[in-house]
């Protein structure tokens, strides 16, 4: 009996990155370039993203392309597929593109809520529905979803983020069911606080990243290299740092639900006070 070629990442062509201009996408464009592996970026900023592929392009001698794209905007998505299938077969796919929000569910305006969901969801789902069918012919292929460990660990102010990166989550767990038999690996990536630009830009550009302790950080390094060492061992649900995953595992324990409990019920007493003062 023939024995399967042992994976090998540097044997693959072409990668096709969201959210790639900064944080965990941009990590993974400079490592995927490394490999020489050629790389579509996708992002809204244009300066941004065409220093990125000249930088990489240059050191890397590989071919760096990019193509500005709200993905947030249906037809932007739509234009963007369309940009990509002019290009060789992909191998890897990486959903990257994300942001987070301040405040409340009702707080928040519905845009934004269907911005973020369009995003993390619309697009998502649209591209791996372009680009698997490709992957499927060649029996080969890389689907990396970024989701998050807010999904293991709701809290407030986080409903739509957490419902969406569920999603992603449960999402890349019937894909693969789907896709059983293939040679195409799945992986839902769920970083917990990771030092990028998420937490100083748009809306999160209030957000007071000091609240987080330091050692619950990681570096987008330190991330993109437990992704792809994970690759190879094709896990699933994969979270960065065993702190991390403890976290996630003792989230739903019966001390820290209690604590929560506690806090809630404390935080809306307090909002009842405000309101009749």
């Amino acid at each position: 009996m023939k024995e399967k070629p042992t994976f090998r990442l540097n044997s693959y062509k072409t990668a096709v990155i969201t959210g790639a201009s900064s944080g965990i996408g941009l990590e993974f464009a400079h490592r995927f370039a490394e490999m020489h592996i050629n790389l579509i970026l996708i992002a809204r900023r244009a300066n941004k993203l065409e220093e990125i592929c000249s930088e990489l392009s240059k050191k890397y001698k590989i071919k760096a392309s990019y193509i500005v794209s709200d993905l947030s905007l249906d037809e932007d998505v739509r234009k963007s597929i369309e940009q990509i299938k002019e290009f060789e077969s992909i191998d890897i796919l990486v959903n990257g593109a994300g942001f987070g929000t301040l405040g409340d569910f009702p707080s928040v305006s519905i845009d934004v809520h269907f911005q973020m969901i369009n995003l993390h969801i619309n697009a998502a789902v649209r591209l791996c529905h372009a680009l698997i069918p490709s992957m499927q012919k060649r029996n080969l292929g890389v689907i990396i979803n970024v989701a998050s460990l807010g999904a293991f660990t709701p809290i407030r102010g986080n409903a739509i983020y957490s419902a969406t990166k569920s999603f992603l989550i449960s999402f890349t767990e019937n894909l693969e069911r789907d896709l059983a038999g293939s040679d195409i690996i799945l992986q839902a990536l769920c970083p917990g606080f990771t030092r990028t630009e998420f937490h100083s830009v748009g809306h999160l550009s209030d957000y007071d990243s000091s609240l987080i302790p330091k050692w619950l950080w990681m570096t987008t390094k330190e991330v993109v290299n437990y992704s792809i060492s994970s690759l190879s061992k094709k896990r699933l649900i994969v979270i960065p740092g065993r702190k991390h995953r403890w976290i996630a595992k003792l989230y739903k324990s019966f001390f820290i639900q209690t604590y929560l409990k506690i806090k809630r019920k404390k935080h809306g007493k307090k909002i009842q006070n405000e309101k009749s003062n």
